[in-house]
């Protein structure tokens, strides 16, 4: 169990490296909007990579029908994609925040894990 929060962890460390380096990037280079939005999706990225453990380790100490289980994963699921939406309707709405930085920023955890095993 140890080796799973120690994952995390890192994951999460890699994470936050990574949104350094992009935002400061973003903010040398003038792109102020492109650097907000890059903020916003970096943190609904790594909450719902935090939501998405929780209920990983919820999962491995479950002991209920499986039914109960597919309501839970699917309760979980909905609840992830419903904060990621709204993200993305709030990355529309106003025009301080990019919407492409959003975007990109929503994949700073697919791109940190990227980053600690390959490079």
């Amino acid at each position: 169990m140890t080796d799973y929060f120690i994952f995390r962890n890192s994951i999460l460390k890699y994470c936050l490296i990574l949104s350094t380096i992009f935002i400061t990037l973003f903010f040398v280079l003038g792109e102020n909007r492109l650097a907000y939005g890059f903020i916003l999706g970096a943190i609904i990225s790594t909450i719902n990579f935090y939501l998405m453990s929780l209920s990983n380790l919820k999962l491995i100490t479950i002991q209920q029908s499986s039914r109960a289980i597919l309501n839970f994963i699917s309760k979980n699921l909905l609840f992830r994609y419903i904060l990621i939406f709204l993200t993305l309707i709030i990355a529309l709405k106003y025009p301080l925040i990019s919407f492409s930085g959003t975007l990109i920023g929503l994949f700073v955890v697919q791109m940190s894990i990227i980053f600690k095993n390959f490079i």
